[in-house]
């Protein structure tokens, strides 16, 4: 299933219009052609001083030719427009398509809605950051794209509804939804405050299942072809010790992605769903203690000595540092909407670790 299919009735009418074009136009050609090749048969055979006879059969044969020629001609044009029709057709479909996109602020978020805008669609940007949200909004408009921000909190279900609201207000319609805003906090699991496990599981996994119940329903009502893209990670297919709460919010994710595709496929519905697990990728999440709300912030944070151990290495900066690009994880997830992947592993590499805990489970 393809994010940029066809529409069959737009395509037809279009396609009708611009192939009456083509008939007149090839039509008056064609006029033009037979009045020239006779001119320039009738002087060949004067020039060559061909009796009647000679020159009716030259004719003949010219006009067989011509008609040959015609025939191919039609038969060209027609692949032609054929194809511009298609790519016409195409464009202007994705020019139609709107993406929601949380966390859009920076990081992975700012990629995708990136990605999408060059892709013509207009892209609806949540995030907590509104500094932020609003540097992206002026960068993205500056290229000429479509963009709307909300100032959402996922992990508040009133602002991830209004979202959805606001969404359907200005545009109509919403196709792709990317459930990605995500934070960090890492320390042993008997070490985290019960505001630690609020404040992450909230945003990576309550944010996710906001999003879901406001945006599905709306989907279906739809009717069209629709995505959804939940950020899970790596640490989501994986086990081991470091980063017990992240862990336990993207595996839900995982799970629960898997849950949701299997139940709408089972209903027949036109939407598909995609889990991204990226390994590491350049972004702020290591700081993400910047958007912590206050009433979620411990009396006394000893995260510090733990943050360099997140993702199973001691120096989590420097292999943030050397990760992939934010663009290039949107173009893992453009190309997974294309061809409708559902699992989105942008380090193949890893997947050795997650062979190595399936044989552990199976052992």
């Amino acid at each position: 299933m393809k994010c940029l299919s066809v529409d069959p009735p737009a395509c037809f009418c279009l396609g009708c219009f611009c192939l009456g074009i083509f008939c007149v136009l090839l039509g008056c050609f064609c006029v033009f052609l037979r009045i020239v090749a006779g001119y320039f048969l009738t002087l060949l055979c004067e020039s060559l001083n061909l009796p009647y006879g000679e020159i009716a059969c030259v004719k003949t044969i010219g006009c067989v030719a011509y008609i040959r020629l015609r025939v191919f001609a039609w038969a060209f044009l027609r692949i032609v427009a054929g194809y511009f029709l298609i790519l016409l057709c195409g464009e202007t479909k994705a020019m139609q398509k709107v993406a929601v996109i949380t966390g859009a602020a920076s990081g992975i978020g700012r990629g995708l809605a990136e990605r999408f805008a060059v892709e013509g669609m207009k892209v609806v940007l949540a995030d907590v950051e509104e500094e932020a949200l609003a540097k992206l909004e002026a960068d993205l408009k500056a290229k000429g794209a479509t963009v709307f921000t909300v100032r959402t909190d996922v992990s508040n279900a009133t602002e991830v509804e209004n979202l959805a609201v606001r969404t359907l207000e200005t545009f109509g319609v919403v196709h792709i939804l990317c459930n990605n805003a995500g934070v960090v906090c890492s320390r042993p699991v008997w070490e985290h405050t019960l505001a630690d496990w609020e404040w992450v599981l909230g945003v990576n996994l309550w944010g996710v299942i906001h999003g879901i119940r406001a945006f599905v329903p709306r989907m279906l009502a739809q009717g069209d072809e629709c995505h959804i893209v939940n950020t899970a990670s790596i640490l989501g297919l994986v086990g081991g010790s470091g980063e017990g709460i992240y862990k336990v919010s993207k595996h839900g994710v995982v799970v629960l992605s898997e849950t949701l595709a299997a139940e709408l496929a089972q209903k027949g519905a036109n939407i598909q769903v995609h889990v991204l697990c990226p390994g590491w990728v350049r972004t702020g999440i290591l700081d993400s203690a910047r958007n912590r709300p206050d009433a979620l912030r411990n009396l006394t944070e000893k995260t510090q000595r733990h943050e360099l151990i997140i993702g199973g290495s001691k120096n989590a900066r420097a292999e943030m540092e050397a990760g992939l690009s934010p663009a290039e994880v949107a173009e893992h997830v453009y190309n997974a909407i294309q061809n409708g992947i559902f699992y989105i592993h942008t380090h193949p590499e890893h997947k050795a670790w997650i062979r190595e805990r399936m044989e552990r489970i199976l052992k």
